[in-house]
């Protein structure tokens, strides 16, 4: 359905994506987003990678706007609004370990034209 995807023209919002065995979890459709022309959010994932591989650049027209304190992180944050919102990525399990993006691959972003950015807890993750 998405898997020529190149310009995405208001936001991608990546959120709640879970490893399921038994079903398809081939993300590849995201390789080809070169273009989003409002925010991206990556949020509440559990997959080891996300490939945004050709995303060039994010306009920002319309921002994220977080509509509560998670964790008191984002306290000074009430009036911005996020071109970039990366949160909430990995779940410790009771015994350490931990479970979730391990990669969030943006080789080819070469701008983020209103650029608010937040990343929060991500405890392995790569950009």
């Amino acid at each position: 359905m998405y898997e020529n995807c190149t310009t995405v023209t208001t936001n991608l919002e990546i959120v709640h994506l879970r490893p399921t065995p038994g079903f398809d979890n081939d993300l590849s459709f995201f390789e080809n987003i070169r273009e989003v022309h409002g925010y991206v959010m990556v949020a509440s994932n559990l997959v080891d990678r996300v490939p945004l591989t050709s995303l060039r650049v994010i306009r920002g027209l319309v921002q994220y706007q977080p509509t509560r304190t998670d964790n008191n992180t984002l306290q000074d944050a009430d009036d911005v609004g996020f071109s970039l919102y990366v949160v909430g990525n990995n779940l410790r399990q009771s015994d350490g370990s931990e479970q979730g993006l391990r990669v969030l691959e943006l080789p080819a972003l070469r701008g983020i034209v209103s650029v608010h950015v937040v990343s929060v807890y991500h405890y392995n993750c790569r950009f």
